[in-house]
C-alpha cells in the first residue's frame, strides 16, 4: 500500500492555508501515481497527471519523485524533472519550505513529456557526432539527467516534507550499476545433445556457477537429467566475463523437442540471454 496516499490528509494541506493560492478542500482529488504516469508517457507523448511527492530543488536538480515509491514496477527512472510552465510561479509557502530545507511535499497539476522525439540523422557528421545530436533533444535537466519532464500548470498543495526525507543529487537519480557484472563476453553456442534427441530426453537444468576473475571457476547442477546437465556445464565453461569479475549466480537451460513437418528445417534453435538463461529448441526424433 501507498502510504503516502494514505496519510495525505494528514500531510497535506491546501495552499491558501500556508499563506498564497486559491482556497482548496481539505481533502485532495487523488490523482495518479507517480510510476503509473511515467510508465504511461510514451516518447514524444504528453500526459495531464495530478500527483503527489517530494519537491526537491538544488545546484543540480528540480525534481519530483514518490517516496513510497522509491522503484517502480517496470525498470524506468523513477522520477522526473520539473520545470513550472510560462506565466506559473510557485507560491510563497513553497518558495519558504525549499528556501529553508529544499524540500517539500507537493501535490502538482501539470503535464508529464516523455522522452523527447529522436532527431534526424545529420550524415555530414561521424556516426558518433550524429548520434549524440540525434538523443540530445530526448532527455531533460541538468546533464540531461532525466526521462522525463514534468510541466507544473499548478500548485495544489504544499506542506513540509515529512522527517526522515534525505536529500538526494542527481548520481542518485541515475541508472543504478549491478553488483556484479555479468555480461557475457565470449561463449560457444550451445547445442542440443544428439544421444539425448535421439531418445526423446528433454527437461531444464537448473546450475549454480561461480566465476573468478572473469572466468567461469566452479558449477553445480541444482537440478535436472545428468546428460542434459554435461551438455550444459561444457558450454557454460566457454563462457567468458570481464577481467576481475568475481561472484556465484543461477542459470538454467531449456532443452525442448518438438515435431516438425517432414523437409522442414532440422537444425535446433538457439534462443539466450546470458547469463540467464538458454533454450534450445530441436526436433523430435521420429525414425
Amino acid at each position: 500500500m501507498n502510504l503516502l496516499r494514505l496519510f495525505m490528509p494528514l500531510l497535506v494541506f491546501p495552499v491558501a492555508a500556508l499563506g498564497g493560492g486559491s482556497q482548496r478542500p481539505e481533502v485532495l482529488p487523488q490523482g495518479i501515481r507517480l510510476c503509473d504516469a511515467l510508465e504511461s508517457v510514451l516518447d514524444g507523448g504528453k500526459v495531464p497527471v495530478v500527483v503527489t511527492g517530494i519537491y526537491e530543488v538544488g545546484a543540480e536538480v528540480q525534481a519530483f519523485y514518490d517516496p513510497a515509491e522509491p522503484a517502480c514496477a517496470t525498470d524506468i527512472q523513477p522520477a522526473t524533472w520539473v520545470e513550472f510552465a510560462p506565466g506559473i510561479e510557485a507560491p510563497p509557502a513553497l518558495r519558504t519550505l525549499l528556501g529553508q530545507t529544499g524540500q517539500a511535499l507537493v501535490t502538482f497539476r501539470g503535464e508529464l513529456w516523455g522522452p523527447g522525439a529522436l532527431g534526424p540523422d545529420d550524415r555530414a557528421l561521424p556516426p558518433l557526432f550524429a548520434s549524440a545530436n540525434r538523443a540530445g533533444g530526448r532527455r531533460y535537466g541538468h546533464l540531461s539527467g532525466f526521462r522525463t519532464k514534468l510541466v507544473v500548470s499548478e500548485v495544489v498543495a504544499v506542506r513540509a516534507a515529512p522527517a526522515g526525507i534525505g536529500k538526494r543529487g542527481l548520481g542518485d537519480w541515475a541508472q543504478p550499476t549491478p553488483d556484479i557484472d555479468l555480461e557475457v563476453q565470449e561463449a560457444e553456442v550451445p547445442q542440443y545433445p544428439d544421444l539425448a534427441q535421439r531418445a526423446g530426453i528433454a527437461g531444464t537444468v537448473v546450475i549454480e556457477v561461480t566465476v573468478v576473475e572473469g572466468q567461469v571457476g566452479a558449477t553445480v547442477v541444482k537440478s535436472g537429467d545428468r546428460l542434459l546437465a554435461e551438455t550444459a556445464v561444457a558450454n557454460i565453461t566457454t563462457w567468458r566475463f570481464k577481467p576481475r569479475i568475481n561472484g556465484t549466480f543461477t542459470t538454467t537451460f531449456f532443452y525442448q523437442l518438438e515435431r516438425r513437418r517432414a523437409g522442414s528445417d532440422h537444425r535446433a534453435f538457439v534462443e539466450l540471454r546470458l547469463p540467464e538463461w538458454v533454450r534450445i529448441t530441436a526436433p523430435s526424433y521420429g525414425w
